[in-house]
């Protein structure tokens, strides 16, 4: 007996309106962007993201930041003293 397991083609779950997409009119920078934005280096910009400071999202299988997110990360951050020290 020879039956399939699966699918022909890749099954893809179908997007919500949360899941995050380069069209959607928001201004994406990636790590060696933001690390440019902020004066600071890439590696800085990916240990804020694993600190929580920064929110990365992947897109594309890429890290993505969003500019307004990082523009308020650093909002927050100033009253307590910068944004290393959070």
């Amino acid at each position: 007996m020879n039956r399939r397991r699966y699918p022909l083609g890749p099954v893809e779950p179908a997007p919500s309106s949360s899941t995050p997409r380069i069209s959607d009119g928001v201004e994406w920078m990636n790590t060696k962007t933001t690390a440019k934005y902020l004066d600071t280096s890439p590696g800085n910009i990916r240990n804020m993201k694993k600190r929580g400071i920064l929110r990365g999202h992947y897109l594309a299988g890429r890290l993505r930041f969003r500019r307004s997110e990082v523009d308020q990360a650093l909002g927050s951050s100033k009253s307590k003293g910068g944004i290393y020290n959070a």
